[in-house]
Parts: structure tokens; sequence; C-alpha cells
């Protein structure tokens, strides 16, 4: 079956059943149940028809999460989920992971949804297929002659239907799909989707859960002939002794499902077993092979993936300049993606080896970026050690000023608390200004919002150089405390360097409509040009949030006579 093809099967196949459950301990309100789904698939290109066949078994909890006056969250987690495909039965843990959607309290609307854990995009659709045949606005948000808008899926968007015949019952009728998404490249694009019966009953029950009852049956009819069509059925087994089992993760998370703290990525995606080559001098052979004009980039990553136990063997590689240049550059950066710690203390060793060639060294720090996973401590204390070092030649300095730059980038990829840690205590024991100044980058890039404090109190005294680097960090940081310390530097008494920094990480942040017109009486012309200039930057920067920016920089670009303020001005209304 074409992957394009499996995929729009899956998605048009997720309907969902489910019953009540008790709640998991007391005064927490949790619902639970099993459902049943049978999805049957006939696939015709004019020359051949094929049968499949999608069973789906399982169990879903819900749980009402925070709310606010507008918007309510519910918290949604499968369990034992297993989808059986032409007898073939797989559990994908990424049904397992725990996600919330945010709904509009006054229409029902979907708004948002956020997951326990980084999802890839297919498989978001996968679950959310799930949840989009349960969702639509309560029983009492639908008038008697009932409703019927234009909703939103992964085929396109469809007129449906929702009626009220009883409080606490709704039906939802999918009329047809009016507008069809475009296809990826290379994929049958979908001319048109028949929609003979599409009908689900729901029934509103405890702690935001609904029951289902549906059938539908539709046929899609692609470009190039092939011809889909979908019999779905579902029937709802209630089980109302049903209890949360120990360990769901949906029971002991908070009521505010974007400060939960994620699942981890090796858990959610384990990777395959590894099957390494017999020894080092094999491995060495094979990476060696691949130095070609044309690299196979799958070939590498699975080779670098297999035998990272022989990762060390390449420094002696490097020293002797066996690569070439261009498979040099692809090998660090794939060896900065191998999820070992072989990889990272391996980049790590290359970064301070004074034998290498500069653009080897620096390569090698360049692709620590990239990791996926957080520093091992005795290559932290390497690399902290290595950036601490001093008397170097002018390539060798700029490589230990480079790591700390580094580490800040690996602190804010891997959320890794012990990095920014050292990142700090770096900016307390600098024995210098411009070692502070390269100690606040790192934090900058590290953007995490405990360090804010720090960064105020260098913010707020030292000279002026140390004080705008403080400004810029913090306007990566996008708290509201952060705000408020960069809107406190913008007096006419502080140095028009800190106040030019202030601004510009204001328009990093996100602002109110009252903060961005505050913006504007600093493009005055009596004041400092380097103030005015990061004014118009910060506003330009706010202009996608706040449309209404744009009549104001039209008005000031004609006041202006400065080349680079005029500049900033044009990019900011006629550059996409």
């Amino acid at each position: 079956m074409p992957q394009a093809l499996f995929r729009f099967f899956l998605t048009v196949a997720c309907l969902v059943v489910l019953a009540p459950a008790q709640a998991a301990k007391q005064g927490l309100c949790l619902a639970g149940g099993t459902y049943h789904s049978v999805s049957t698939v006939w696939f015709d290109d004019g020359n051949s028809t094929a049968r499949s066949r999608v069973a789906l078994d399982g169990v879903l909890f819900t749980r009402p999460l925070k709310q606010t006056e507008k918007t309510r969250w519910l918290g949604l987690q499968f369990q034992g989920l297993t989808m059986e495909v032409d007898g073939k039965p797989i559990s994908p843990r990424f049904f397992q992971v725990p996600f919330a959607v945010e709904l509009d309290t006054a229409t029902g609307a979907w708004l948002q949804t956020h997951f326990n854990g980084p999802l890839r995009l297919e498989d978001q659709a996968q679950v959310l297929a799930l949840y989009g045949t349960l969702q639509g606005p309560d029983s009492t948000l639908i008038p008697p002659e009932g409703v019927t808008r234009l909703e939103r899926d992964s085929i396109g968007s469809a007129t449906v239907r929702y009626d009220s015949p009883a409080l606490g019952t709704i039906t939802r009728r999918k009329l047809a799909y009016e507008v069809l998404r475009p296809g990826d490249e290379g994929q049958a694009l979908t001319e048109r989707v028949a929609v003979e019966q599409d009908e689900t009953t729901l029934k509103e029950l405890t702690c935001g859960f609904r029951s289902a009852d549906g059938r539908s049956s539709t046929e899609a009819f692609f470009r190039g002939g092939m011809t889909v069509k979908t019999l779905q059925r579902l029937a709802v087994a209630w089980d109302r002794t049903l209890a949360a089992p120990p360990g769901l993760r949906l029971a002991v998370l908070g009521e505010d499902p974007l400060a939960w703290p994620a699942v981890d990525l090796a858990w959610l995606y384990p990777p395959p077993p590894k099957t390494p080559l017999a020894d080092a001098a094999r491995f060495l052979a094979a990476l060696s092979a691949l130095d070609q004009d044309q690299i196979d980039d799958e070939a590498l990553k699975a080779l670098l993936f297999n035998n990272d136990r022989f990762l060390e063997a390449l420094q002696d590689q490097f020293r002797a300049g066996t690569f070439s240049k261009a498979f040099q550059e692809n090998l660090l950066l794939r060896i900065g993606q191998t999820d070992a710690p072989q990889a990272r203390a391996l980049l790590v060793t290359l970064a301070a080896d004074e034998t290498l060639t500069p653009a080897a060294r620096f390569g090698s720090l360049m692709a620590l970026r990239y990791t996926p996973s957080k520093l091992e401590p005795e290559s932290l204390e390497a690399l902290m050690d290595f950036s601490n070092l001093s008397n170097l030649s002018e390539d060798g300095q700029q490589l230990a000023d480079s790591a700390l730059m580094v580490l800040g980038e690996v602190a804010r990829n891997t959320e890794d608390g012990a990095v920014t840690s050292r990142l700090t205590q770096a900016i307390s024991t600098a024995a210098s200004d411009q070692r502070r100044l390269i100690a606040l980058n790192a934090l900058a890039n590290a953007g995490d919002e405990t360090t804010v404090p720090l960064l105020g109190d260098y913010l707020s005294a030292g000279n002026a150089t140390v004080r705008a680097r403080a400004a810029e960090a913090l306007g990566g940081i996008p708290t509201a405390q952060a705000r408020a310390l960069l809107q406190g530097q913008l007096q006419d008494g502080n140095p028009p360097a800190v106040r030019a920094a202030a601004l510009e990480g204001l328009g990093k942040q996100t602002l109110d409509a009252g903060e961005v017109a505050a913006l504007t009486r600093f493009t005055a012309p009596e004041e400092p040009l380097p103030v005015r200039r990061s004014a118009l930057a910060a506003l330009a920067a706010q202009k996608k949030a706040h449309p209404e920016v744009e009549g104001t920089l039209k008005a000031l670009l004609v006041q202006t006579s400065d080349r680079e303020s005029m500049e900033i001005i044009m990019r900011a209304l006629y550059q996409q």
C-alpha cells in the first residue's frame, strides 16, 4: 500500500468508542473506557483491487484540566491501544502519550493541542484523528434547530451538522467535503471525496468523557484513476468498573498542560537493536568507503549508530587527514547527531586537540550543537576546562571562547539545567569584562528563564557594554519578569547602548497593544540615533502580531532621513 494512501486510510479509520470509568483517586476527576472499531478499505487502481482491514482496541482516559474565563483544557491518554492491520497487531508507544486539547468555553471550538512528548507530525495526526471524531460543541450550546459549520481535518474542509435530540446527547453528521487539501510532492492528489454516510451519536458523560456510536462510508477519488472506499463501524462496550492502572501518567500530571514535563524521546521512539561490525578496523574501512563525491547520508548515519563503540578510533583518522574536506564536514555533523556518549566524548576531544586543523576543531564544536541528549558529566567538565584556557594562539582562543557559546545552545536544545548552572558560574567567576561578555552570550543562547534574576543584576550594574549584552540575553527569554526588567532600562538617564539593547530585546518579546504603542515614542528625533534605530527594529519585529504597526512604520518612513532606519522600515513593510 503506498505510504501516503496508508496515512489517509489511518486518518479516516480512526473512530473511537468510549465508556466511563471510576476516578483513580479521591478528588481527581478521571474517567476511562474501552473501545473497539473496525475499518475496511477497498483499493481500486483500474487494473486490480485490494482489500485491507484495520481494527483498533484499547482504553482511553480523560480528565478535566486548567480552566480560564474563556477556555478549558481536557486531558486524554490511551492505554493498551493495539492496532491490527490485516491481522498483524502493533502497539505504537506514541498512542500512550498523554495530550490535552484547549476548547472554547462559549462555542466548544477546538483551539489547540499540546502533546506530553515530541511526537512526529504524522503520529500526532493519527492520535488527533481519534479525538477529532469525538469533538464538537456541548449539547447545551446547540440550538433547537441544530447548527451547521465548516470543519477541517487531514483530508480537507467539510460541512458538519450538529443536533441535540436530548440534553447530553449530540448527533454529528458529516455532509460533504467542500475543499480538499493538496497532496505532498509525489503523492497522488485527492480529486474528490464522496460521503455516502457519516453519522456519530455522542453522549456526554463524567469528567469530560463522551461515548460514541458511529458508522461511515466514504469513497475517495485520486488523480490517476485510483479510488479508495472506506467502511467504518464501531461498537460501544460499557465498563463502569474500569479503574485507572497504576502509573497512569495523566493522573499525576499538573493542571496546566503547557507545564507538563515531556516524556523521554528514547522511550517514545526506542532505537532499533544495534548490529556492530566485528572490530574498529572494519568500521574504519567501511567509513572510508563512504568518502565519495556523492555521500550516502543514510548509510553513514546507520554506520555510526551501529558502531558507536569504535568512534574513539576516529581521532587518529582526523589527525592524519584521512578524509576529504566535504566528507569530514558531513561526518562531524553526523557524529553530533549520533545519540551516544562516545559521540559526544569524541567531539569534545577533537575540539581540544591542538594537532588538528582549526576547521576540524571548529567543526567538532559546531557538531555538538546537534546532540539529541544531555552531555555526560565528564564531557561537560572537559569542555568547561577547555573554555577556561588562556594564553592560547588566536585560533585556539577563538575555539575556547566558542566552547561556551556552544554549551549555551546545548543547554537550550537539551533543556539541561546542569549546563546552565555552569554557565552562570562562568559569569560570576569571570576575570574580565571580555570573559563576562562571552559568558553572557552563552547564557543568552541557553534562554533559561531561571537565569532572569542573574541577568537582571548585570543589566542594572557594570559598564554599558556588559549591561547591553545582558539586555540582549533577556530579550530571548519570553517571560513577564524579563520584559519588566527591559522596560526598566528605557529611562533617559541610561546609556544609549543599554536603552537600544533593551528596546531590541523588547521587540523579541510578546507585547500587548499598549506596550507596542509605547515603543513609538523612542523613535522621536531627539532620541539618540542608536535608540531610534532599535525602536524601529522592535516595532518591525511586532508587525506580524500587531498589524496596526504597519501604519505606524509607514508614517515614520516619511519622517526619517537616516538610511539605516529607512532600510529597517522597508524590510519590515515589503520583505516576506
